[in-house]
């Protein structure tokens, strides 16, 4: 069971909105929501339902309201309890407590300066809202404590610090516009004000930011008789003085990436095709057998592409995954999304990246196929600023789908690779000290995959080339690689 209140009333079961009534029983359900679980009075229900002219038995219509409701609710939430009723509303179930929570959340990683972690659970909480809540109502009828009030505050203050996280990221110039908007509905809030001299500072955009103050001051000493206060005047100051601190210097963009320790063989070129196709294509798919090289592949290109999406590249591992109805899921902790009430974890995930500049990988979806492929789907249909890199040993089979073939690599590499990871391992390994083809035989007998030619190197610990060379058809030797043929 979901309700909304954050926006026009709905209450939704598995999905389908539920029949509430008319506009009485609704404006009951909605002062109830209000206190969930908390027991509101007769005279205060009484009020919400008919305002300042109840009628004369307004006690029995009240009790006709409340039996229609326990109909329509599922379970036996909404009861008696002197002087008044309660609906008992479960973990989860309430909009309105759900942004609470996240935004509780965000203001914690606000406050250990983790701001893009921030700016997620701020955008998650913010996406719960559909409008003003309980719009339709009118408040002074339905909510005595004020209520809706602070619901409000908290959405505008949720705003506020979004953008004093955007602007710690260094990207002033994405909360211009929303900045902007929320000054002109509230002129006299000076913090308003003060971020948003700060964004268009932070936009290269002086004689903009000085234009607000003006407009600020001019309004606070012809109508109210007061200056702006201390800190309003330092960010003025700062703009004037054109203070470094205004303008943060440029951070990379966010990635949950894995520092490699290792140099990349023999991809360069391939490296930049993958990237150029990346810049034509919404969706990329490298295919391969298993230990070419996808993997470390899409690693590269997405490390090397990071500067050009301003909220990151995100790598999504489904190898652990053993059904589909995962991959969603799996994309969500990749992203450190929570699921938003009242959507389904793919709606979270491409609602979260319909806005953003960023690179996807999706890695491994072979055995996933179907899910991935649908998923890639929605994001590339609805996510503009969105790439999808994919690794598979097959491709997804989907409109817009460009596959990239991982070869093998090719003998120079091949032993190039092999020498550098023996020497990672034994530090004083000499090729020339082997015997002559040895190292380009147990290269050319795997294929040229790199994961069992790195499979092979490590054995170089405790063993010669030859004796590797000579032991290829030992199932035990490259356990977890491929065969040699």
């Amino acid at each position: 069971m979901e309700f909304r209140i954050l926006g026009p009333l709905e209450a939704v079961d598995g999905g389908s909105p539920v029949a509430v009534g008319g506009p009485k029983p609704r404006a009951l359900l909605a002062a109830l929501l209000l206190r969930p679980g908390a027991v509101v009075s007769t005279d205060r229900l009484v009020t919400a339902v008919w305002g300042a002219t109840p009628p004369r038995d307004a006690i029995g219509a009240l009790r006709a309201y409340v039996s229609r409701l326990r109909v329509a609710l599922p379970g036996e939430r909404l009861r008696w309890q002197a002087p008044g009723y309660a609906l008992d509303v479960a973990e989860g179930e309430l909009d309105a407590t759900a942004f609470t929570q996240l935004l509780g959340l965000a203001r914690e990683r606000a406050t250990v300066a983790d701001h893009q972690r921030a700016v997620d659970l701020f955008d998650a909480a913010l996406a719960l809202w559909r409008g003003d809540a309980l719009v339709e109502f009118d408040a002074a009828d339905i909510d005595a404590d004020g209520q809706l009030a602070r619901l409000a505050d908290l959405r505008l203050s949720a705003i506020q610090e979004r953008a004093e996280a955007m602007l710690a990221l260094g990207r002033g110039r994405e909360v211009v516009a929303d900045l902007t908007g929320l000054v002109d509905h509230h002129p006299d809030r000076e913090a308003l004000s003060a971020l948003l001299m700060r964004a268009l500072y932070a936009s290269d955009r002086q004689a903009d930011a000085l234009a607000v103050y003006r407009a600020l001051r001019h309004r606070l000493v012809e109508e109210l008789g007061v200056e702006p206060s201390d800190a309003t005047r330092e960010v003025h100051r700062k703009v004037l003085e054109q203070d470094p601190e205004l303008a943060p210097a440029d951070r990379a963009p966010p990635s949950n990436l894995p520092r490699r320790g290792t140099v990349l063989v023999g991809r360069d070129r391939a490296v930049a095709q993958v990237a150029g196709a990346l810049q034509t294509a919404p969706l990329v798919t490298l295919v391969g057998v298993g230990g070419v090289g996808k993997t470390r592949l899409a690693g590269e290109v997405a490390g090397r592409e990071l500067h050009r999406f301003s909220d990151g590249a995100w790598l999504c591992e489904l190898a652990p995954l053993t059904d589909g109805g995962s991959v969603a899921h799996a994309v969500a902790v990749a992203l450190r999304l929570q699921q938003r009430h009242g959507a389904t974890i793919e709606q979270t995930v491409v609602e979260y990246l319909a806005h953003r500049s960023l690179l996807l990988v999706l890695d491994n979806c072979e055995h996933v196929l179907d899910a991935a492929a649908r998923l890639a789907v929605s994001v590339v249909a609805h996510c503009p600023g969105v790439v999808v890199l994919a690794t598979s040993r097959e491709p997804l089979g989907v409109a817009g789908e460009q596959i990239w073939p991982v070869p093998p690599l090719p003998l120079p590499a091949a032993t190039t690779l092999f020498v550098q990871r023996a020497r990672a391992t034994r530090p004083d390994f000499d090729p020339d000290r082997e015997p002559s083809g040895t190292i380009a035989e147990i290269c050319l007998r795997l294929d040229g995959l790199p994961l069992g030619i790195e499979l092979a190197a490590a054995r170089t610990r405790a063993m010669s080339a030859a004796e590797i060379a000579s032991r290829l058809d030992d199932g035990h030797l490259l356990a977890h690689g491929p065969a040699p043929r």
